[in-house]
């Protein structure tokens, strides 16, 4: 039995809808909040530690560089401490207090971010207008915290909003598809950090980890093909293995170095592997093409989209290599190049792996740009078979990769995740500086018009609050709220949004707990009003008065709801109740699909969220490293000069291992390369070289003459570090010049780990 709902045109039927609400259990019901309450913490925990991370990475750089200064004692400790300060992975949160830099002004920013948020083409100005020192705050400001839940549907569609305005003025600006997005702009910062978020970082995991692994894992792998590194390393491999000098001449040009037959013979077999190891990953990329997140392939397509509309006779090369430029360049490359800056392995590679890695993601680079190796790199040209055999591969991939559903017909089909909560965001107190300030700056390029309502929030907030230290600074949550809309709607409210007005919701409540108690078949009846009506009368009948006053109950609620215009009301009583049951039915039958699509969400989101965590925590391992490193060379310092202190009063020295040359032996075992002539011969025969070991990969070359002589050759100590002589045999420099002497680099190396390291 089925009557039409009046003014809707649907299709009513009481049986189906008795039915369905029959099926919908309370326990369904109960599942279903707790796997969206679950839901919604998960992602908010990514959101927090995506945001964490990259505060973390940016640190975590500039503490680097500091420490290589401290070690190259261009810094104190104290100073690289100071850098630490308030750096400990936590977000520090406002608590309040009277000293707030936006005391007073809170709901002023409140409106200006939210005005921010909702409409992005000031994002999108600003974005253009950047200073280079400014671009990682503001990169985390609108990739993390404006727009940082991924999987809130809102955001995402406002944060691709910003995206495809910036991209609309980069191409606008453009006098050529090759410089699109190469340099490190904000634009291209920012789309590398939108790739590296929850999604983007679980996609990389699964698709390059294993494979990468495999390379660094393997320590007899060597992919070197440029074969003037490659003679050099069978000199290197030589002097540094038997401590002899090699006879291979250390001054050849490229074509000599080429022609040689132990190079001849090693190169071909490294091109396989090389090739090999390519085709490995460009498959697991093509393969998986499905599994890059939709915004990433949506950018994609704004991309080809643009990039055709600039430059009409662009060819399907052409614009493959413009996606190239994006989803490659920064989104797999970086991870092939460096996989232990995304933990994708436990240590630093060694110089060969990172090596090996370099040369896979230069193949695969030159194939995403559809271009072979020419006379640059002329021992590249080994692989351009290579690339002009998969070129039409990468092409469909990049085809495929920007075939998606447009913005609003994708997102809409997440609408029952998407977020219901108050919107708000947490931030610093330095970003909220940072924007106040690049607005004002900037003002008549982002805000043109004079009635532009952001002029009007910046002259009421007069001046940006100053900028605080990184142990002062905090966070503070602000609520987003349009206040001038929210202050024209408030009497309106209550009877507008209706889906979450608390008596809409118990009047709901009230008549599914009374439907389960009646039976699920609507015997002939043919709309509610009757079936309840029909229903409270065998109630009186049995005379269970109980049951009788619960369904009286509930049509005295519907009318109070329909009286107050909070049920809109159609031509008839019985159509108004029939439209509210017939929507509380649908949402019952919409449960189990909310319930599966939310039990498959977690289920991507569980796996994006161990990623964060694990990369969260491993950038934290680094950090406490660094601390306790900090702490060692202040412990170590502390302790060398009471050491020293007690040494001259006692009078004693603690013993170290030192091994013992004279310089004429040297010169016959090749260390020492060439002495300056000016240094008189019967000194030299009395001069004689201790080697001894400061730290783990530090040693000291002290000179001794013996007695009688009392002259200084050397201005003081030869300091060796190893890494330094591996990178300079990484550069093919085989001298390492200091003072008087040249040294050869290679045997210095052997000696080294022959004596210190591997004795």
């Amino acid at each position: 039995m089925s009557a039409s709902v009046a003014g809707r045109g649907e299709e009513f039927d009481l049986d189906s809808a008795l039915k369905a609400l029959a099926n919908d259990s309370p326990e369904l019901m109960r599942q279903l909040e707790e796997d969206e309450a679950e839901l919604q913490r998960v992602r908010q925990t990514i959101t927090q530690q995506s945001r964490g991370n990259f505060v973390l990475e940016r640190e975590l750089i500039a503490l680097d560089a500091k420490i290589k200064l401290l070690i190259q004692n261009q810094i104190s400790v104290y100073e690289v401490e100071q850098s630490t300060a308030g750096l400990d992975g936590d977000e520090k949160k406002d608590g309040g207090n009277q000293q707030s830099p936006i005391k007073g002004k809170r709901a002023l920013y409140e409106e200006m971010f939210f005005l921010l948020q909702s409409k992005p083409r000031y994002f999108a100005a600003l974005a253009r207008l950047l200073e280079a020192r400014e671009t990682s705050e503001f990169v985390q400001t609108v990739v993390f915290d404006m727009y940082g839940d991924q999987y809130d549907t809102r955001e995402e569609r406002l944060l691709l909003d910003v995206f495809e305005k910036i991209l609309e003025s980069e191409l606008e600006a453009a006098q050529s598809q090759g410089s699109l997005l190469r340099a490190n702009t904000a634009t291209t910062q920012m789309l590398s950090a939108y790739a590296k978020r929850g999604q983007g970082l679980s996609v990389l995991k699964d698709v390059l980890q294993e494979p990468i692994q495999r390379v660094v894992a393997n320590k007899q792998l060597n992919l070197e093909i440029n074969p003037m590194k490659v003679y050099m390393q069978i000199i290197q491999e030589y002097e540094t293995t038997t401590g002899q000098v090699s006879d291979m001449n250390k001054n050849v040009d490229d074509a000599t170095a080429a022609a040689h037959p132990k190079v001849r013979e090693i190169i071909p077999g490294r091109v396989k592997q090389l090739l090999e190891i390519c085709e490995e990953i460009l498959q697991r990329i093509v393969t998986n093409v499905d599994s890059v997140p939709y915004g990433m392939r949506w950018i994609c397509k704004t991309l080809k989209r643009l990039c055709t509309a600039k430059f009409p006779n662009s060819t399907r090369a052409q614009i493959g290599s413009l996606l190239g430029g994006y989803i490659y360049l920064r989104f797999f490359n970086p991870a092939i190049v460096t996989p232990d800056a995304i933990n994708f392995i436990k240590t630093k590679p060694t110089r060969v792996a990172r090596r090996n890695l370099i040369l896979i993601a230069k193949v695969l680079q030159n194939l995403s740009n559809g271009m072979r190796f020419k006379d640059k790199e002329v021992y590249m040209q080994e692989c351009n078979r290579f690339i002009d055999e998969r070129m039409e591969t990468i092409q469909d991939y990049f085809d495929r990769l920007a075939d998606v559903e447009d913005l609003q017909d994708q997102l809409q089909i997440d609408k029952y995740l998407e977020h219901t909560t108050m919107n708000s965001i947490t931030i610093s107190f330095n970003q909220i500086s940072l924007i106040h300030k690049l607005l004002l700056k900037h003002t008549d390029v982002v805000c043109p018009r004079e009635n532009d309502s952001m002029r009007s929030i910046l002259k009421r907030l007069g001046d940006p609050p100053p900028k605080l230290t990184l142990k002062q600074n905090r966070t503070v949550v602000l609520q987003l709220i349009d206040r001038r809309e929210q202050r024209l709607s408030t009497a309106v409210d209550a009877f507008e949004n209706h889906a979450v007005n608390p008596l809409h919701i118990q009047a709901r409540t009230l008549l599914l707990s009374v439907l389960r108690l009646l039976p699920s078949d609507a015997n002939g009846c043919t709309t509610l009003l009757e079936f309840l009506n029909a229903q409270k009368a065998k109630a009186l009948a049995e005379q269970d008065a109980s049951l009788a006053d619960h369904i009286s109950n509930v049509i005295s609620m519907l009318r109070t709801l329909a009286d107050m215009g909070m049920l809109k009301k159609l031509d008839t009583e019985d159509a108004t109740f029939d439209k509210f049951l017939w929507e509380t039915a649908a949402a019952a039958l919409s449960r189990r699909d909310r319930l599966a699509l939310v039990k498959k969400r977690r289920g991507m989101i569980a796996e994006a969220a161990k990623t964060i965590k694990d990369h969260h925590e491993y950038l934290q391992s680094k950090l406490d490293y660094y601390k306790q490193y900090l702490q060692n060379v202040k412990v170590g310092r502390a302790q060398s000069n009471q050491a020293g202190a007690g040494d001259k009063r006692k009078g004693s020295k603690k013993k170290k291992t030192t091994v013992k040359y004279a310089h004429k032996e040297l010169v016959d075992m090749g260390v020492i390369m060439h002495t300056d002539p000016s240094i008189d011969s019967s000194i030299l025969k009395r001069c004689y070289y201790v080697f001894s070991q400061a730290a783990p990969d530090k040693f000291e070359i002290t000179l001794h003459l013996k007695k009688g002589f009392d002259i200084k050759l050397l201005k003081k100590p030869i300091q060796l570090d190893l890494e330094e002589l591996l990178s300079l045999q990484e550069r093919n420099q085989t001298k390492l010049s200091i003072d008087y002497v040249d040294l050869n680099v290679n045997l210095i190396i052997h000696i080294l780990n022959t004596k210190f390291i591997y004795k």
